[in-house]
Formats: C-alpha cells, sequence, structure tokens
C-alpha cells in the first residue's frame, strides 16, 4: 500500500509543475499582449480591459476582416505582431509593431497583401 503513493508523486508533481508554469505564461500575456498602441492622433488609449476603452471592434465586409476603430475614427488591422492603420480604400499601411522586448515600435516594413 506505501509503495502506490510513492510512485505517482513525480508524475504529479510535473504535471503540476507544468500547470503552474502555464499559469503564469497566461497571466503574463495578459498583462502584457493585451493592450493596443495609441492610435496615431495619440488620444486614444489601447487598454483592452478597461470597459470605457477608446477602441471598438467592427467587421469590414469589403476586405472581409475585422478592424479595430478608435474614437478619432481611424481604422486599424492587428496582424500578428503588427499594428497597420487601414485606409478608406482598404489599403494597409505600415504603422506600428510590438518590439521583442514589449512595447510598440515603428513600423518599417512593407504591409502585407490584402
Amino acid at each position: 500500500m506505501g509503495n502506490v503513493g510513492r510512485s505517482g508523486g513525480f508524475p504529479v508533481s510535473i504535471a503540476a509543475a507544468v500547470l503552474l508554469f502555464m499559469g503564469f505564461a497566461y497571466f503574463w500575456m495578459w498583462l502584457t499582449l493585451g493592450w493596443l498602441p495609441l492610435c496615431h492622433g495619440g488620444k486614444c488609449s489601447g487598454d483592452l480591459r478597461d470597459p470605457d476603452r477608446d477602441y471598438g471592434w467592427e467587421w469590414d465586409e469589403r476586405v472581409r476582416a475585422g478592424s479595430v476603430v478608435c474614437e478619432c475614427g481611424c481604422r486599424y488591422r492587428r496582424i500578428g505582431p503588427r499594428f497597420l492603420r487601414a485606409r478608406e480604400d482598404g489599403e494597409l499601411e505600415s504603422y506600428l509593431r510590438r518590439g521583442r522586448l514589449r512595447g510598440w515600435v515603428k513600423d518599417t516594413q512593407p504591409p502585407p497583401d490584402g
């Protein structure tokens, strides 16, 4: 009877450590990656957890993709780490990208097609 309890201890402790690590990773992503940058006018904040946030989400049927719209009326699309400005004709302009060490930096790459 004593061997049964000890044989399951190591796998259970490994599973608990993995779950603890995943919990910390999820919390870190929620804390740092849930933000959108300031709009190009510098007026609208991008805190997604704020109930009175300045950004809203809309479906753009012309390009068949979701757009982020700030209170200033500017449209953006987030594609991976990039935050692109969407013009009225549906074309995308480079705006910002998430830097490796957290934070938004100017995007110097050309925008993707579509």
